[in-house]
């Protein structure tokens, strides 16, 4: 092998990589969203008793062997942006929630699920990208010199 072989044989190695960590994040933000959004209406049904079921069915789809994400923790950033996005959903869904109860809309909290489901894949899904990309020399904490 020449190094114009080994050179196209790691680009395209990078570039796979690439790809399944945007996929795999992209997999984990929609299991979230649709989390959420099962969570809205549950509430909005007064079903609060399939809260154990919704919960095991989120749990289970996140330790299915293709959509874990092998996340770094050591990004700052990418912290701060999955747990500033979780805490920034959560705030959408109950300030959505006040001006549709006011306005008498039926179901305030699917239409509220549906605002933290947008926080969630504009904010965490960016977050949890940058987390499974860091490479392992900075996950280590090894720097290249």
């Amino acid at each position: 092998m020449d190094s114009n072989e080994a050179a196209a044989r790691l680009a395209a190695v990078k570039q796979t990589k690439s790809v399944s960590v945007r996929n795999g994040a992209w997999i984990a933000s929609l299991v979230a969203s649709a989390g959420a959004l099962a969570i809205g209406l549950m509430l909005d049904m007064d079903m609060v008793y399939l809260s154990a079921f919704i919960v095991l069915g989120i749990v289970g789809l996140f330790s299915m062997l293709s959509i874990r994400l092998r996340l770094t923790w050591s990004d700052r950033r990418g912290a701060w942006l999955v747990w500033g996005g979780a805490l920034l959903a959560l705030a959408a869904f109950a300030a959505v929630q006040l001006p549709v109860r006011a306005a008498g809309w039926v179901l305030p909290n699917t239409i509220g699920a549906l605002a933290a489901v947008v926080v969630i894949l504009l904010v965490c899904r960016p977050g949890l990208q940058r987390l499974a990309s860091v490479p392992a020399a900075a996950a280590s904490g090894k720097r290249d010199e």
